[in-house]
């Protein structure tokens, strides 16, 4: 789960690693605290579908001003209930992914004029944008990007506050692109018309904060707090990827990444063994390997590429392990 915190202990243990989540920012994270290069898998496509409704159906709750709506109901009273159509609205998609391109997608079905934002523009029916020019035209602004260090915080208050008076910011991507405080103060300057978010800021710490009822002075509970009773918030459990559907989806995408996985373990398992073997045969008949081999070992051991294979080290290839192995051989041969 994106809320896991995986023990640095387990890292010797591991042979792979898969999370049954679109996001992987807390995986890429032990890999590389961990310093192992295990096999690590997510599921990127299993949501996409589930993720994006959700947003649609947070934009229109807050066009439609639904909580007000509710409440408002126990004495029938329509005041100040007039809200927003989709059709003619401006959308911008931060992040065009798999879920980024199936907003947009749904963004057009209502009539919308959608706009995208994303470092790499492979969607040739987007109409992309800087997110400095997307952000001031636009009525609904919805983060659909993948965490990064690059852009943790992106949506900050400098940048939000571009955005045109009323309009309505959804973040159903990671809570750290969009600082809670900077929200909190976009709504209380009337920046803001409205916000809706599935994720927080620190959203382990606050799950356990929520479920224990001991809050307290915690930062990241008192910054929810501060939004969860406002009118023009709406804020839901992360529960954006819970359907019938991606549930299904989710369990066979995840037993064809662990059968991935394991055939790759294995494919890269032979290839060390017969490498090693031939290596090995050459050291046996002569003592040692000719130099201008020994000087591509060298070079070899200096690339650095990704793996995944639970005997490398980290950033090493199968050829990199061989080489560093008869190096280290060479070395007790040679003292």
């Amino acid at each position: 789960r994106t809320q896991s915190v995986i023990p640095h202990s387990w890292a010797g243990l591991l042979d792979g690693l898969l999370t049954r989540s679109t996001g992987y920012d807390h995986v890429k994270a032990f890999l590389e605290a961990s310093r192992r290069a295990v096999p690590a898998g997510y599921l990127p496509l299993y949501c996409s579908r589930a993720v994006a409704e959700q947003a649609v159906l947070l934009w229109m709750a807050l066009l439609r001003k639904l909580r007000r709506q509710i409440r408002q109901l126990e004495c029938f009273d329509r005041d100040g209930l007039t809200g927003g159509e989709c059709l003619g609205r401006t959308l911008l998609v931060a992040g065009v992914g798999n879920i980024g391109s199936e907003i947009c997608r749904l963004g057009r079905a209502l009539g919308m004029d959608v706009v995208g934002t994303d470092i790499v523009r492979k969607h040739r029916d987007i109409r992309y944008v800087s997110l400095a020019q997307g952000v001031p035209q636009a009525d609904v602004i919805v983060c659909a990007m993948n965490l990064t260090e690059e852009n943790r915080g992106i949506f900050r208050y400098e940048v939000l506050k571009q955005a045109k008076p009323g309009a309505v910011f959804v973040n159903i991507a990671r809570g750290e692109l969009s600082p809670h405080n900077d929200l909190l103060r976009l709504l209380d300057e009337g920046r803001l018309g409205g916000v809706a978010l599935d994720v927080y800021e620190n959203e382990a710490e606050l799950a356990v904060g929520l479920r224990s009822g001991s809050a307290g002075g915690n930062e990241t509970v008192q910054a929810y707090l501060g939004l969860k009773d406002r009118e023009n918030v709406i804020l839901t459990p992360h529960n954006a990827f819970n359907t019938t559907e991606a549930l299904q989806r989710k369990a066979g995408q995840s037993a064809e990444q662990i059968s991935n996985q394991v055939t790759q373990i294995g494919q890269l398992a032979e290839q060390i063994e017969n490498q090693l073997k031939i290596y090995q045969n050459m050291l046996q008949n002569t003592l040692q390997l000719p130099d201008h081999l020994w000087g591509q070992a060298q070079a070899d051991l200096q690339r650095l590429q990704p793996v995944s294979y639970t005997h490398l080290r980290a950033h090493e290839t199968v050829l990199d392990l061989v080489c560093r192995l008869l190096l280290e051989k060479k070395k007790t041969h040679t003292t």
